[in-house]
């Protein structure tokens, strides 16, 4: 056996200042929120939880989803006011591309543009992700915040 090895019931030894090392955690019942004071890891108090629930975003419940299908972009587009309802039901219909997402596609550089108008024409869902909505959300004065919240409107039509 190694040195470094240590046989059961061997006693722990003491460090340079004498302490023998941290007692083992208290175990406390599962979704406990858990806050450390001075050191001191222990349950969070009503006040405590409301503070840390203030601060929290309201949308911390509510994840902004990674997809939508087309239907619902399109509607959500109509129902935030970007699109008209004509538009909307046009781009349904026949693919083409209403006058506020033109523009967009418009200030793109050439292949840009081509690969933003094809992806349109053919997209069936609507990743969040997708690198058009950094140049799409200034354009329509619109934040980062603004597109997830449209994100999440839109997962809710069915």
């Amino acid at each position: 056996m190694e040195d470094s090895e240590l046989q059961p019931d061997t006693e722990i030894p003491a460090g340079d200042d004498g302490d023998v090392g941290e007692p083992p955690p208290p175990s406390w019942p599962e979704g406990t929120i858990l806050v450390m004071v001075d050191g001191q890891t222990r349950p969070a108090t009503e006040a405590e939880l409301a503070e840390i629930a203030e601060q929290q975003p309201a949308s911390a419940g509510n994840p902004v989803p990674s997809v939508i299908t087309a239907r619902q972009f399109l509607i959500q587009l109509a129902v935030s006011g970007i699109i008209t309802e004509a538009e909307a039901l046009a781009a349904a219909r026949m693919g083409e591309v209403p006058a506020a997402i033109d523009a967009i596609f418009a200030a793109l550089p050439e292949q840009q543009a081509l690969g933003a108008r094809i992806t349109w024409a053919r997209m069936t869902t609507v990743p969040r992700s997708d690198p058009l909505f950094v140049v799409a959300g200034p354009a329509l004065s619109l934040s980062q915040a603004d597109i997830d919240d449209f994100f999440r409107a839109a997962a809710v039509i069915s």
